[in-house]
């Protein structure tokens, strides 16, 4: 199998306008991984929550950085039948160790964002994380569905010498965050609250940003 962030160039700086107004320059973007799961249904919305069977997964856990283009090989243990792909679902978890972890601490984070926003004269450095805790009260079933990005797209068959390539393109991360609404703790703004972290979640899972492809 094979993660890569978008095809771009990797000398050049990762721009984004979002649909609030703010040009963002992203400097980390990255996601950790617990497993992947295919099923045999199309994705669609405004329906029961599983569609079809489950046909393929993959097992992590494993981190991808959606800013590095280059394609990464990893030796994970996935199993399959011969029938079509036609939906994915990417199950997140608490990196315990590699760049998420080194951010934001061990095992409390699923995703890490880093940068500059910048609308008319204001420029805002942010450093977050995507933290979603298990409570024991009935938001803990709310807060494991969280980890779970349903419903993106995918259409290949699995065969034996395939090559899985997975790539995350982290446009749409940002999307509905506030930048000029976060907490500056420091001089670095967090993420921290909970209606940034309720926006950051819904960029992650914006179905946009997943590609799965299997190469012969």
């Amino acid at each position: 199998m094979e993660i890569s962030g978008v095809a771009r160039d990797p000398t050049s700086s990762f721009d984004v306008q979002t649909p609030l107004g703010w040009d963002v320059t992203l400097r980390a973007a990255e996601l950790s991984v617990a497993a992947v799961y295919f099923r045999n249904a199309a994705p669609a919305s405004g329906t029961a929550d599983e569609q079809g069977r489950v046909t393929a997964q993959v097992l992590g856990p494993f981190t991808i950085d959606a800013l590095d283009p280059e394609p990464q090989g990893l030796a994970v243990i996935a199993s399959a039948i011969t029938e079509p792909v036609r939906s994915a679902e990417l199950w997140l978890t608490e990196a315990d160790q590699g760049p998420i972890a080194d951010s934001r601490g061990p095992l409390r984070a699923l995703a890490h964002v880093a940068g500059v926003a910048r609308r008319a004269d204001q420029e805002i450095a942010f450093d977050g994380g995507l933290e979603v805790p298990l409570e024991s009260d009935a938001r803990g079933y709310d807060s494991w569905m969280a980890r779970r990005l349903r419903r993106l797209g995918a259409d290949f068959v699995p065969t034996r010498d395939g090559v899985l390539q997975i790539a995350v393109d982290p446009s749409h991360f940002l999307d509905a965050v506030q930048f000029d609404k976060l907490t500056p703790a420091t001089q670095t703004r967090d993420l921290s609250e909970d209606a940034d972290q309720l926006r950051l979640l819904s960029g992650i899972a914006n179905v946009a940003g997943y590609r799965f492809e299997l190469i012969q």
